[in-house]
């Protein structure tokens, strides 16, 4: 086992941001800005590992009990920063999708499904010495497609996400 010790300010520090105050996906203004977190580079050869994640939860209900119902979307998970207050870059995006299969209703009652999708980005930056905010956003824009089958109701609801970032710092 390797003996690790901290010198000087060369520990990792963590900087982090979390919330479950939920969003109706379906209301939101398109881009979400859903988190933002400050972090602040104090020396040289730095790197910065960043972890984001979001669920948004997905529930249909389907009324018709003669039909399969299906629900679709995908949209477009955005990581960027913004380098001492200037305006926000992107570093990575992803296209999650997810789709709800739900089967004729059974009996008197509508069927009711419902899942999450928990998207995960990890990323590392390699940033100078200064002040940096790092977003994550969700657009429903161009990359969104949705398809729902039957008569149904779909809703959807942005949960827990949260943003946190490891800085290292190398010895020179």
């Amino acid at each position: 086992m390797t003996n690790c010790k901290c010198k000087d300010d060369k520990c990792p520090e963590l900087f982090k941001v979390q919330s479950n105050q939920e969003i109706d996906y379906e209301e939101a203004i398109d881009p979400i800005d859903l988190l933002q977190l400050p972090v602040l580079i104090k020396s040289k050869n730095t790197e910065v590992k960043l972890d984001s994640t979001v669920e948004i939860f997905t529930s249909i209900i389907n009324r018709d009990r003669d039909n399969i119902g299906f629900a679709s979307f995908s949209y477009e998970y955005i990581l960027q920063r913004s380098t001492n207050g200037g305006n926000f870059t992107t570093l990575a995006t992803m296209t999650p999708a997810q789709s709800l299969n739900v089967i004729p209703a059974s009996g008197a009652g509508p069927s009711n499904y419902s899942g999450s999708l928990v998207t995960n980005l990890t990323w590392v930056d390699k940033p100078e010495i200064g002040c940096y905010i790092y977003r994550i956003l969700i657009d429903k824009g161009p990359a969104q497609t949705f398809i729902i089958q039957a008569p149904a109701d779909l809703s959807r609801m942005i949960r827990t996400r949260s943003l946190n970032a490891s800085v290292f710092t190398h010895q020179t």
